[in-house]
């Protein structure tokens, strides 16, 4: 492989490594069902076409959380809260004070409990993570404790 191609390999490679490193994303489950009526939808624009006309969404309760993510994995979870959910994950309605529970006695049913969150997102990331980094420092120091050995010739 010539120069060249290494240096776009690596190039690729930290640009990868740059912006997944550490990343926050909102994540959104629906956690109750509200009646499909005309007293549930909302008007809602599409997030891919900020130009285009509110249309009717149907609305049903979701649980919205921040999480912080390292290389790909879940490490922290915070800021969870009810919202609107619309049937997207990328799109949500913000309840006000007191909304969540004009909606559940609107629509008869019992206000919604925190639900708990996915076992990947609450701890499957910490833990492969915990189970990963040993290893690779580990074997970093062996190898390092190798190459001088090898540079000095024992």
């Amino acid at each position: 492989m010539n120069s060249g191609t290494k240096i776009k390999l690596l190039a690729i490679i930290f640009v990868i490594g740059a912006t997944s490193a550490c990343s926050r994303t909102d994540r959104i489950i629906k956690v109750a069902e509200l009646p499909n009526t005309p007293d549930f939808e909302v008007n809602a624009r599409q997030q891919i076409d900020p130009w285009a006309k509110p249309e009717k969404v149907h609305l049903d309760v979701g649980y919205l959380w921040t999480q912080n993510k390292f290389l790909f994995f879940p490490i922290l979870n915070t800021d969870g809260r009810f919202v609107g959910y619309t049937g997207s994950d990328y799109q949500y309605i913000e309840f006000s004070k007191g909304e969540l529970e004009d909606l559940t006695t609107k629509a008869n049913i019992p206000m919604p409990q925190p639900p708990s969150i996915p076992f990947w997102d609450a701890w499957g990331g910490k833990l492969l993570l915990a189970v990963l980094i040993p290893p690779f420092v580990v074997l970093s120091l062996l190898l390092e404790r190798l190459w001088r050995k090898i540079s000095t010739g024992m």
